[in-house]
């Protein structure tokens, strides 16, 4: 097995790396921080692939991706970045979000409703469901409240104390 390097033969400017860059911080057991990556590099080029993938103690796909991220960005693509993704691919725009909010209004399922606009059926599901339109009762317009509204609503109910709250409609016995 190959013997590690001297760390102090290579000399790595990894202190401006992190200079201006939202820094996610690596965990306490990662094999290689930023500045070691960018040493690891040098090793590459100093020593070679293996010998520096063995030097460093990871795997040789780790060590080809960290030196692609340095051929393609320098210095700063050593950075420990946020494995969020950039963006969604199955997010629903406002002119789509209309459009299926009027296909299911004009009651059709939503299966159909998603092979119309190209969307997986659960991604519809998900979105008609956070709209609270996934009962079919929630399309429909509310009913209005039916009151019954008398000319003069005092004049029903009595309120003497024999006949407490006597109606003033037809006596049934």
């Amino acid at each position: 097995m190959f013997t590690r390097p001297c760390l102090g033969d290579w000399s790595c400017n990894a202190s401006g790396l992190t200079e201006g860059i939202d820094r996610v911080t690596s965990h306490k057991n990662a094999r290689l921080t930023s500045q070691g990556r960018c040493l690891q590099d040098q090793w590459v080029a100093e020593i070679g692939l293996a010998a520096a993938t063995s030097a460093a103690r990871v795997s040789l796909r780790t060590t080809r991706k960290w030196l692609a991220r340095y051929k393609a960005a320098g210095e700063g693509g050593l950075v420990d970045r946020s494995s969020r993704p950039l963006r969604t691919r199955n997010s629903i725009d406002a002119e789509l979000a209309e459009r299926i909010e009027g296909l299911l209004r004009s009651r059709r399922p939503v299966r159909r409703i998603a092979k119309v606009v190209g969307r997986s059926a659960a991604t519809l599901s998900r979105f008609v469901a956070s709209l609270g339109l996934s009962n079919p009762s929630a399309l429909e317009p509310a009913k209005p409240v039916l009151r019954y509204e008398h000319e003069a609503p005092a004049s029903c109910f009595t309120s003497t104390p024999r006949s407490s709250g006597a109606s003033c409609g037809p006596a049934t016995a």
